[in-house]
């Protein structure tokens, strides 16, 4: 789909951004997005809920949109993260290109 592919790339711009997931579940997509920031930074998380706003007003289906922080988590990504389709994913050590 387009839309998730716009998305992706947006998320990519960020430099919070670590990656974009998407899981298809029984009742219904769900589209993760995964930050590295403070604990509670929401200042640099502002930029990912505006993006999100924009995008449940323009795609054609309900989608469930959520936020981890891997600042705020006490347990490793991969334990908490379910599995899905990568549509991005920030190689480590790098940084969004202007």
């Amino acid at each position: 789909d387009a839309w998730l592919d716009l998305f992706a790339a947006q998320m990519a711009r960020r430099d919070v951004v670590q990656s974009v997931v998407l899981v298809d579940y029984d009742d219904g997509l769900t589209l993760w997005t995964v930050v590295d920031a403070g604990p509670f930074d929401h200042d640099a998380v502002a930029p990912v809920y505006e993006q999100e706003a924009i995008l449940l007003r323009s795609v054609p289906r309900d989608i469930d949109l959520r936020i981890v922080n891997r600042g705020e988590l006490r347990v490793t990504l991969e334990q908490w993260l379910p599995a899905g389709r990568v549509l991005f994913a920030r190689p480590a050590g790098t940084v969004a290109s202007a």
